[in-house]
């Protein structure tokens, strides 16, 4: 689809909305949530490349307008973002700072130290992925683990922060409006075309999902039905657990358009002070295709490949850089270990020329282990949230 075309299909959802939709109509909720959804998705797809630098800050504001405005209260955590992609190809990177980093690595030395302690909670973690049309590549460089996955596994971690998704839409727009629309159409979800309601400033288009309007979501219509809010509540209490808003967009060429700012309020209806977490990009361009040297990273010494699922595991005994084309031979090699440790051998194919023994192999699952645990602690600490579960009961 031509950037000219793109332009055209949303202005025309915008007419047929506003002369033909009012909401309270169950026929004329699903007229708006066709429109909704095509006119959402036809922005979002319109980015075949993106070479997009952002910050992710984690803070405090005293009220919700401090939080809008960007005024912070004490200490701020960063991190830094990049977000490559051509087509199928990702290089995706979001990086602890510096001080970050520091008090991460002490905080496992002890924990590792610690043989009493099985859980240790850790303020930032590095997250690194490459992805082509058939595998993605997940690597943890402060646990020396990466997780391949081949397209028909699902990563139950994903990329969760992107300015069109600052960790509100689940792994890899996983829970995006657009899906929750469909499942919508498909008659396996709730929902319901609120009309529109005026949002920091903008007259959006409101739809809801789910019990009791559980999910919120504003579009709007004059910038290519980007989503400009979004929003989880408690159903019993009716407080929202967090409220999403795109505070800026950049117009690109062919009228697509792409957020700029976002601010995340944890708990808004709740007294202050709040807990906030801002997306800015820095730089941007979504006409220049990257080359395609700039799709690898570098894989330290030690890391343990593991395909997660299956008893397949490689160990990288010399740092190397890998590509999108690299990751076929990985699994490859990784299932000749496997194989091999399965049928009773001791040694197995390897990277490096050496090869790995029951103890490298037991510390690095152990490695692995420790990734994912420590990522869901993180987490959980981190959103304080509950996600909206998918219909088929996924997250």
């Amino acid at each position: 689809m031509n950037h000219r075309t793109s332009r055209l299909l949303s202005i025309f959802p915008v007419a047929l909305l506003v002369c033909s939709v009012a909401a309270g109509d169950d026929a004329k909720d699903r007229q708006a949530l066709g429109v909704l959804r095509q006119g959402y998705l036809t922005n979002r797809e319109a980015f075949p490349v993106i070479d997009c630098e952002f910050e992710w800050r984690e803070c405090k504001a005293a009220t919700r307008q401090d939080a809008l405005a960007g005024k912070w209260t004490g200490e701020t955590k960063m991190q830094r973002g990049h977000w490559l992609v051509d087509g199928p190809l990702v290089r995706y990177e979001l990086l602890c700072s510096p001080e970050l980093a520091r008090e991460t690595e002490r905080l496992m030395e002890e924990g590792a130290k610690n043989k009493a302690s099985t859980n240790v909670a850790v303020p930032c973690v590095d997250r690194v992925f490459l992805r082509s049309d058939a595998y993605s590549l997940r690597y943890g460089r402060m646990n020396l683990c990466a997780n391949l996955f081949s397209k028909t596994d699902r990563d139950p971690e994903g990329i969760r922060v992107t300015p069109f998704n600052p960790d509100c839409l689940g792994p890899d727009e996983y829970s995006s409006p657009a899906r929750f629309s469909e499942e919508a159409l498909n008659g396996r979800m709730k929902a319901k075309f609120e009309g529109t309601e005026k949002i920091n400033g903008v007259e959006a288009l409101v739809v809801s999902f789910a019990d009791e309007s559980r999910q919120k979501f504003g579009f709007d219509p004059k910038r290519g039905y980007l989503m400009v809010y979004a929003s989880d509540k408690d159903v019993p209490s009716g407080k929202r657990y967090y409220e999403v808003n795109v505070l800026e967009a950049r117009e690109c060429s062919g009228g697509r358009w792409f957020p700029m700012r976002v601010v995340s309020v944890l708990a808004p209806d709740s007294a202050g002070p709040y807990h906030v977490r801002e997306l800015r990009v820095t730089k941007l361009d979504v006409d220049t295709k990257p080359s395609g040297d700039r799709f690898r990273i570098e894989l330290a010494e030690g890391v343990q490949v593991n395909v997660i699922g299956r008893m397949e595991w490689l160990n990288i005994s010399a740092a190397r850089t890998v590509t999108p084309q690299d990751l076929p031979e990985l699994q490859t090699r990784a299932k000749e270990v496997g194989d091999g440790y399965l049928a009773g051998q001791a040694t197995g194919p390897q990277i490096g020329g050496k090869n790995p023994s029951r103890r490298y192999l037991l510390l690095g699952l152990a490695a692995g282990l420790m990734l994912v645990l420590g990522s869901i602690i993180f987490y959980t600490r981190w959103r304080k949230v509950r996600p909206l579960t998918p219909p088929n009961g996924e997250s």
